[in-house]
Parts: C-alpha cells; structure tokens; sequence
C-alpha cells in the first residue's frame, strides 16, 4: 500500500469515528425550529497534523436500523470536496425520544469506508419564554 493510500485511510478514519470504538456523538436540537449539524472533513486536520486529504469523500446519513432519514430531517452535500450539512425542524412527536443518525464516509479513491452514530436529543420548545417584548 502506498504512503498516500495509507495517509488517506488515516485521513478517512480520523473523519467520523468508527461506531466500532463505541463512541457516539450527541447532540440537542429543539422541536419545530430550524437545527444543522455540519458533518466537517477539517476534523480531520486536528488528528493529523493540520493535513487534509484531497481525496473525495461522501457522506451517506440514515436513521439506525432503516435505509432513509426521518421525514423531517435533511441533508446535503454539494460535492465529495465539501462538508456535509444535516438540517431540518423535528417534529413535537419526536420530543424526548432519541434520533439515531447512522453516518457513513465512503472515500471514493481508496473505497474505505467509516461509519459513527449521531445521536439527535429532540427537546421541547414548550415552557421557553419569547424573546419579544410585550405589545410587540
């Protein structure tokens, strides 16, 4: 294996990290509001000396144990050069119940693949004071 296909898997690897390792990435969005979440290949500048890998990288999201994302939520990726961006407002059927988001890297020259959990804790809106002065 050359030294450029090794530093990509390194680089591919150090970009989500593997659900193998158990660890996974929560998160809180709040019902009926506009959240993101970037899914960012600079993170794996901070793992790897400050390089980044110019390999074309894509992302592929799907709600655990199913082959699409929830109704609400949303993703895109302009192109294997770019981050990723989940986006969408949960539903309030959704609050307190935990989304799991399956991401999955695939490098298109080396065909590695990476997978890691993104947990989505939905909360309410409800009981949240408006931010708009009376009268208004």
């Amino acid at each position: 294996m050359s030294g450029s296909a090794v530093l990509g898997t390194v680089l591919l690897t150090a970009i989500i990290i593997s659900s193998s390792d158990g660890k996974n990435d929560p998160i809180v969005w709040m019902a009926e509001r506009p959240n993101s979440y970037i899914i960012s290949r600079k993170k794996t500048a901070d793992r790897n000396d400050g390089e980044i890998s110019n390999d074309p990288i894509t992302f592929n999201t799907n709600l655990m144990g199913y082959p699409d994302r929830p109704g609400w939520l949303r993703y895109i990726q302009r192109t294997p050069y770019s981050d990723g961006v989940l986006y969408g407002s949960p539903t309030v059927e959704n609050v307190g119940k935990p989304t799991i988001i399956e991401i999955t890297a695939y490098n298109r020259r080396t065909f590695e693949t990476a997978r890691h959990n993104l947990i989505i804790n939905i909360m309410s809106t409800e009981g949240k004071r408006s931010r708009t002065p009376l009268g208004s």
